[in-house]
């Protein structure tokens, strides 16, 4: 006779089988009667826009691509690539005198086109991309007006750079949906290489600016992903929210600082936690 742990479920499968023979034909039919009144739930328009995007890529792209890390760091508990954090463990001139951060310069791309990315992208059947266009090391991708550590600040094209525009109008020129990382929560580069003067203010300040620059000045945007807690990542515009310029908008923190970043400077305010998006 086999064991108590496997007779136990051939008496429950035989349970079960009883149970099933007891029953009327009609509590086994497949054939199911709707309450009255009733309609079966249906996706809003956005949420189906969203299931039927079927693939997406996410690109993590800055000056991690192009850092040679020490090779302790490589075999560590978790390489994982992000400047200003990471990278705290190289000492060498890859960081110089911006350390803990990588330098603007280790930024180099030889041949960067966009329109590759895109071509590769349709290959493989994504329909949209989302890129880091900063990181929470604090890099950011486009000239922006609000930090000193961006493309402007390396030697890649002279500092005359803009990765978000040729990637916006590579993905506008090939039918690919744009999405975009950027971590506002957080600046590596204002935060750990202690840029003067840098307060609480002028943070938000900052965020709120460079959210403002990459939804407005890039044309649509699809999508928006920023991590609101370390270890959570949320993607905004997967529902049916009220927009905001060109996305739309959650509830809370990040919610407010959307809303805001599309507003004209001159109607900007501290924003608060438990407020809503508004249309």
């Amino acid at each position: 006779m086999p064991p108590l742990a496997l007779r136990l479920p051939l008496r429950l499968l035989l349970l079960l089988l009883l149970l099933m023979m007891a029953l009327p034909p009609s509590a086994l039919s497949s054939e199911w009667t709707p309450p009255s009144g009733w309609t079966p739930p249906r996706p809003t328009p956005r949420q189906l826009d969203f299931m039927q995007l079927e693939l997406a890529q996410f690109m993590h792209f800055g000056p991690n691509t192009f850092w040679d890390p020490p090779s302790d760091y490589l075999h560590g508990p978790n390489p994982t690539y992000h400047n200003c954090y990471s990278t705290a463990i190289d000492h060498g001139p890859q960081t110089g005198e911006h350390w803990p951060c990588l330098s603007p310069d280790v930024f180099a791309p030889t041949d960067l086109d966009c329109d590759e990315w895109m071509l590769a992208a349709k290959a493989m059947g994504t329909k949209e991309i989302c890129l880091t266009a900063a990181h929470e090391g604090g890099f950011a991708l486009w000239p922006s007006n609000y930090t000193n550590y961006s493309v402007a600040a390396s030697k890649w094209r002279g500092g005359q750079g803009d990765v978000l525009r040729e990637f916006a109008d590579a993905a506008n020129r090939h039918g690919i949906k744009i999405c975009y990382y950027l971590q506002v929560a957080d600046d590596g580069w204002g935060m750990r290489h202690r840029v003067p003067n840098y307060t609480a203010s002028t943070f938000l300040e900052a965020s709120l600016g460079k959210l403002r620059e990459v939804l407005t000045e890039y044309g649509p945007v699809n999508r928006f992903c920023t991590p609101l807690h370390p270890h959570m990542l949320t993607c905004l515009g997967a529902f049916p929210l009220p927009p905001c310029g060109n996305v739309r908008c959650g509830q809370g923190l990040m919610a407010t600082v959307s809303r805001r970043a599309c507003r004209p400077s001159s109607a900007r305010t501290t924003p608060s936690s438990g407020s809503r998006c508004s249309s």
